[in-house]
């Protein structure tokens, strides 16, 4: 059992088969704050077109590439689970990018004025995930 399995549920068979680039690891780090609640408020997308309007490399994405990824998230989250998705990201996250996805994923979900108990357990795991030295 790994660090994953402890803090999130992970399919591990299910996640060499997810393939991230770093910028899509790191839109998926906010998208899985996003859906922490399963609910998606219009000032948690808000947020998320902020975060990602700030960071260049980020912003140069199409709207229907931008949905595609979306779309791919969801489907992986339906299916496998945030924890599975958050694993995938973290593995090609640079180090030094974690610390900054956690902050804005914070920000994501304050953005509504409201944290879910869900979201704050959800904050909890992923700051352990994120932020550890493995």
């Amino acid at each position: 059992m790994g660090l994953f399995d402890k803090i999130f549920k992970v399919d591990e068979s299910r996640l060499s088969n997810i393939k991230l680039t770093s910028e899509e690891a790191f839109i998926a780090i906010m998208f899985s704050a996003i859906e922490a609640d399963q609910t998606v408020a219009r000032e948690e997308l808000q947020a998320l077109g902020y975060i990602l309007s700030r960071f260049k490399g980020l912003g140069t994405m199409t709207p229907p590439q931008f949905q595609n990824l979306v779309d791919r998230f969801t489907k992986i989250i339906r299916r496998e689970g945030v924890g599975t998705l958050v694993a995938a990201a973290k593995t090609t996250l640079a180090q030094g990018m974690r610390e900054t996805a956690f902050a804005n994923a914070v920000e994501i979900v304050l953005a509504d004025g409201i944290v879910d108990p869900k979201e704050k357990e959800f904050l909890e795991k992923l700051q352990v995930t994120l932020c550890s030295l493995t």
